[in-house]
């Protein structure tokens, strides 16, 4: 029994899942002969949970060793990874509802399926850009403990008559035998209607092949498109979750949201005295614009060997985001003035003085 032993943690370490579980079930057997049936079974019932359990079976490298390629470019159409880490999910109550069931279902498809339920594991996340489907889809990879599989579209989409629509069904029918998560991104690439009068006669055997492969699926699914009005009615059928994910318009979530960011680099902000007038500032924009703008303003911060986060830094990178860097300097004083900064406040910000503040805002 020492020999299997070490064969499993060899196998172990080269990434050799298969050859793991056949040295498990060698072990298995000989624990039975030896009257160990209490830890054979322990060791059975660990085996059964992994094939669908906390951690995948499937090394990231099977996975991707044996992607299917594109016959035109002979590169790979499928990108394996880990999920990027999630440290906490910032959502509306809503759609953190919705994310929180359809784990649950990941979580439970064995059951469901012993008891002749379809789980329902496909998910189409649509929204504007920035407003965190990818990240909502590594976040369900994290919680559920399985890999994230992204379709390459740009291999997936071929220039060949007939070789996207053959693409789609490699691809649906090899991840559907890997404990992994499907992750469509820019879904629209391949599932706009039909009736579209700039597309021709391929796009409808591509819609009709993805169709019937996401019938056939029995993994779990996720899509995302940031182009839903695009999309053939018949695809939206085919998801039991649709979730859209919208830009925030509530200030206790943009609050949260900019207090996440804040925590997570260990930043304190110089007071809360304007606290809400820049939240009020944030709504409209996305949850990655507004990381964006707090981390550029914390490298501001840290360039100027400042210890604390300024609003007025804040409120001058949210001008600048919706201005798209086209800023004229005294429309950002008039902005800020607007915004309860005062005028020394703004003299000492800029370098100007405080008279030229205010002929600044004097002539506006």
């Amino acid at each position: 029994m020492q020999t299997e032993v070490v064969r499993i943690i060899e196998s172990a370490l080269n990434g050799q899942s298969s050859k793991v579980r056949e040295y498990c079930q060698l072990l298995i057997q000989n624990l039975k002969k030896d009257g160990d049936g209490k830890f054979a079974e322990r060791l059975e019932r660990t085996l059964k949970m992994n094939v669908r359990g906390n951690q995948p079976m499937v090394s990231l490298d099977e996975i991707a060793n044996l992607a299917p390629k594109d016959v035109e470019s002979k590169l790979s159409m499928l990108e394996v990874e880990n999920p990027k880490v999630v440290k906490k999910l910032i959502l509306d109550d809503n759609i953190e509802e919705s994310i929180s069931g359809f784990i649950k279902r990941v979580r439970a498809r064995d059951q469901l399926s012993s008891l002749g339920i379809d789980p329902k594991l496909s998910l189409l996340l649509y929204g504007p850009p920035g407003c965190g489907k990818t990240t909502i889809a590594n976040y369900i990879a994290k919680e559920t403990n399985l890999p994230i599989v992204t379709a390459r579209l740009d291999t997936i989409v071929s220039s060949l008559l007939g070789s996207t629509s053959k693409n789609i069904r490699k691809v649906f029918e090899y991840t559907n035998t890997k404990p992994c998560i499907l992750f469509l991104d820019e879904f629209d690439a391949i599932a706009k209607a039909r009736d579209n009068e700039f597309e021709h006669g391929e796009l409808k055997r591509v819609i009709n092949s993805l169709l019937q492969s996401i019938d056939q699926y029995s993994n779990v699914l996720i899509a995302a498109t940031n182009h839903s009005e695009i999309l053939d009615n018949a695809v939206w059928r085919r998801f039991s979750t649709i979730i859209e994910v919208t830009k925030p318009t509530s200030k206790e979530f943009i609050g949260e949201l900019m207090e996440s960011i804040l925590t997570e680099y260990n930043i304190n902000i110089e007071s809360d005295k304007i606290k809400d007038v820049v939240i009020e500032n944030f709504i409209d924009l996305s949850p990655s614009d507004i990381r964006s703008i707090i981390l550029t303003s914390i490298s501001n911060m840290v360039i100027n060997g400042e210890s604390k986060l300024s609003y007025i830094s804040l409120l001058s990178e949210i001008f600048k985001a919706k201005k798209h860097g086209k800023v004229d300097k005294m429309e950002l004083i008039e902005f800020l003035n607007n915004n309860t900064i005062s005028q020394i406040s703004i003299s000492e910000w800029t370098g100007l003085s405080l008279r030229k503040i205010k002929e600044i805002l004097s002539k506006k």
